[in-house]
């Protein structure tokens, strides 16, 4: 399967409001999601009980639930073929055994225009700007603290809410 390549953000920040965000000028949806995951962890070391909020199911399940049978499998998914993006997710898992405490996925909506999760739409909306930055040549290294209560859903260049 092809996966699109084109302007890619990862965005992630915590319940303080704290967010950092990096983009990329070509890269697939599901490689960003993966190196947000990964970000996340190396960036949280000391967090004792981690609570992701992801709204990736890939990403998720690429980090818990197929690990099982893709190391019984040598890293073939279940067509047999090599598991897409193996590096990002073997370094996730390294990341996850390495950990004093637990970590905990938490599947939220993505784009969701209700704003159910707020830091998650910050997130994505740091994320947009990290990409549309990267594909305009410009710096696409974000830092940036916000206040989760004036966080509203907008539409995207890369798509609507």
């Amino acid at each position: 399967m092809h996966w699109k390549s084109g302007p890619r953000g990862v965005g992630m920040g915590d319940e303080h409001g704290n967010y950092h965000a990096s983009g990329q000028a070509h890269g697939t949806h599901n490689v960003a999601e993966l190196n947000a995951v990964l970000s996340a962890l190396r960036d949280h070391p000391e967090v004792e009980r981690f609570i992701i909020q992801i709204d990736s199911t890939y990403a998720r399940d690429c980090s818990t639930t197929w690990r099982a049978n893709w190391e019984r499998n040598g890293m073939r998914n279940s067509k047999k073929q090599p598991v897409a993006n193996a590096d990002i997710i073997v370094a996730i898992w390294r990341e996850l055994d390495s950990r004093a405490g637990s970590v905990t996925f938490l599947k939220v909506p993505g784009h969701d225009p209700s704003n159910a999760s707020p830091m998650n739409t910050a997130a994505d909306l740091l994320a947009t700007e990290a990409a549309e930055k990267a594909q305009a040549g410009r710096s696409c290294d974000l830092a940036s603290t916000l206040d989760l209560a004036l966080v509203k859903p907008r539409a995207t260049s890369f798509g609507k809410w």
